[in-house]
């Protein structure tokens, strides 16, 4: 039976409104919801219903019949049909007015005194910038092993020539490892094969990597030694074993095959010590700037105690640990808390627990 309002592969010519939080554009024909891919707020499209649900539908832009004047020609091959970006076809500085704009709107919804949300801090670059790179692997159409980015709400491995977001090293490690991995490639359909994802760590002010081939078992499918004097940067190569029918990445079985198992890198005058499962922000440059930030605003005393929670490694804690008399981090995962009380005794900060 036909939806009232649209219907599953029809054609309809909208205007767009507003933005989702993932960055696709919002539609509404007679009060009902659609999310369009790549569309732009101001644009006038024609459209094609992919998907109908209850409360809203889903569609994909058939043809552009007024542009939005801040829509960009994307600078990525892929990036139609990879999932690891959403916002490429806008303007970078228009992206931080709409991220201002998405935050303005989700603070003011639940509270009785509006706020002003200040304008989002940019990058003066903004390419190569992720220091953790999780490339989940496939037998492409050509039938070779390669890795990718998953294509939008699904599980399809998309390859690409170049990600602009993920650090150079990390793909030219990542291509290495695929091109020289001797194991099978595992399949989730049949729950057959061994190597699931290649994650790649790089810290850019230590040029120090950490390579963790995520696998259904602990063997070791690939000359380590040569792919280690192939990258001079690696430090520690890791093999993490999952072996469960799962969407999580790793698991907490860790084996390293060389190295320590960590790396360490710079974020302001602080050294940090992280291992495969840690969290740790994934943009360094912003990080410290949210940090210093952060601290600024929070005008904190030295008699202040704070409480870092969900601390992670410490990274919040132990920048914040000179300006209070006494920090508290709180964390579960066990990695995360070695690493953070390591962390807190290579910077030798002692007011920290």
């Amino acid at each position: 039976m036909k939806n009232s309002i649209v219907n599953k592969n029809e054609k309809y010519v909208v205007d767009i409104i507003d933005y989702g939080i993932d960055g696709e554009g919002i539609a509404k024909i007679d009060g009902f919801t659609i999310f369009v891919q790549n569309a732009m707020k101001g644009e006038k499209c024609e459209i094609l219903i992919l998907k109908v649900l209850k409360t809203h539908a889903f569609a994909k832009i058939v043809n552009i019949i007024e542009n939005s004047k801040y829509r960009v020609e994307p600078d990525c091959k892929t990036y139609k049909t990879c999932g690891g970006c959403s916002l490429r076809h806008i303007d970078y500085r228009e992206t931080l007015v709409i991220k201002r704009e998405k935050v303005q709107n989700l603070v003011n919804k639940s509270l009785k005194n509006r706020v002003i949300v200040e304008d989002t801090i940019g990058m003066d670059n903004v390419s190569y910038y992720r220091n953790k790179a999780i490339y989940p692997v496939c037998i492409d159409d050509n039938g070779n092993k390669n890795f990718g980015i998953y294509s939008a709400r699904t599980h399809k491995v998309v390859p690409f020539e170049e990600c602009f977001i993920q650090s150079e090293i990390s793909q030219q490690i990542a291509r290495y490892i695929i091109d020289n991995y001797n194991g099978t490639i595992y399949d989730e359909q049949s729950h057959k094969g061994s190597l699931r994802n290649i994650m790649i760590r790089f810290a850019k002010n230590t040029n120090q990597a950490m390579v963790v081939l995520v696998q259904t078992d602990n063997n070791v499918y690939i000359d380590v030694n040569a792919l280690v004097s192939k990258f001079s940067n690696i430090r520690t190569v890791v093999i993490n074993v999952n072996d469960e029918k799962t969407n999580v990445v790793l698991s907490g079985e860790n084996h390293v095959i060389y190295g320590d198992g960590i790396i360490e890198d710079l974020l302001g005058k602080y050294k940090f010590v992280i291992s495969p499962n840690s969290f740790y922000q994934v943009n360094p440059v912003q990080t410290e700037v949210m940090y210093n930030l952060g601290i600024s605003l929070a005008d904190l005393k030295k008699d202040d105690v704070i409480c870092d929670l969900y601390c992670g490694i410490g990274t919040i804690g132990i920048f914040a640990s000179e300006y209070v008399s006494k920090v508290y981090g709180i964390e579960i995962v066990d990695a995360a808390v070695e690493n953070a009380k390591q962390n807190a005794i290579l910077n030798n900060v002692k007011n920290i627990d």
